[in-house]
């Protein structure tokens, strides 16, 4: 994920009165899910990344895992900018469970959520 700066773009100077945030979801590269990690073409599509967006950013958010880290290298050394790893960005495991920043533990079922006490 990705967040624009407001300061200096097009769309601030532009929009000034309005409060507006920009979010990119962002895929990451072409995986070798055996390794977690990028493949030559992934590899090749994260380096590319950066110049896809005219905006600058103002944070650059990934999951923990590799394969997503590796995608937004490029994007944060081309930002100047961290990568903030997020560790409730993972990808639901396979027994369907997830932690989300409220602390609370969520099962999904078909885009459905249930709070699991």
């Amino acid at each position: 994920m990705a967040f624009p700066r407001e300061t200096g773009s097009k769309r601030s100077a532009a929009r000034r009165d309005d409060q507006y945030m920009l979010l990119y979801l962002i895929r990451h590269g072409d995986p070798d899910y055996a390794t977690d990690s990028l493949t030559e073409l992934g590899k090749m599509q994260a380096a590319a990344l950066p110049c896809r967006f005219s905006e600058p950013f103002s944070h650059i958010y990934s999951s923990p895992m590799r394969r997503a880290i590796e995608t937004a290298d490029p994007l944060c050394r081309s930002a100047h900018l961290p990568c903030e790893v997020l560790p409730w960005l993972r990808e639901i495991g396979e027994e369907g469970y997830t932690h989300y920043p409220d602390g609370n533990r969520k099962f999904v079922i078909r885009s459905e959520e249930r709070r699991v006490g």
